[in-house]
């Protein structure tokens, strides 16, 4: 059976498109201001982690990571679970 393009299916397509175009101006928009409040209450990791889940040291982990983990702040995925 063959599959043909109905004007339901266009109009379809067109809603995603459109509610996709709409999320994306609306994320792009709303970032700067969820960075800036991120930013003004430091939502980051006050200290590097120094000991594995088994207690370990991290050698490596605190050599590569130390100053860059902790001034990058969390809760980004917020923006992305809202829209």
């Amino acid at each position: 059976m063959p599959y043909y393009i109905t004007p339901e299916t266009s109009f379809d397509v067109i809603k995603i498109f459109v509610f996709g175009v709409l999320a994306f101006i609306f994320a792009f928009w709303l970032a700067p201001m969820l960075i800036s409040f991120l930013y003004k209450h430091k939502m980051w990791r006050k200290k590097v982690r120094d000991k594995t889940i088994d207690g370990k040291e991290l050698y490596f982990f605190k050599k590569f990571h130390s100053h860059g983990e902790i001034h990058t702040p969390r809760f980004g995925g917020v923006l992305i679970w809202t829209i």
